[in-house]
């Protein structure tokens, strides 16, 4: 249980300098979060595609085995995914990074 009446001495009004010093901090808050929105988050083949290195490192194969994963794939498709599901926003080599990213790192799920 609470005992609220011993907060009731308590001015509730904030200093004017804190409230500036608030209004500020939301200024700043507000523009870090818009430069977060206009900034691209993903990541896809095509940033990686070219660069040996980076393929190896995120999916430990060569650029040209990768390609030739993603022929098989595509003479395999379509697929039948758990319960029905349909992927509509990841293109067959995003699938297949994301796929080979996950065992690289051991993901379970």
């Amino acid at each position: 249980m609470h005992d609220y009446r011993a907060y009731d001495d308590i001015d509730a009004e904030l200093p004017t300098k804190s409230i500036q010093e608030l209004k500020r901090e939301i200024a700043r808050l507000e523009g870090e979060l818009g430069r977060m929105k206009v900034r691209p988050s993903k990541m896809s083949v095509q940033d990686i595609i070219g660069d040996h290195d980076k393929m190896l490192l995120y999916t430990s194969f060569p650029v040209d085995v990768f390609q030739v994963l993603v022929c098989v794939l595509n003479w395999l498709a379509p697929f039948n995914y758990y319960a029905g599901w349909i992927v509509a926003c990841f293109s067959l080599e995003d699938q297949l990074l994301i796929t080979l990213m996950k065992l690289r790192l051991n993901c379970k799920d």
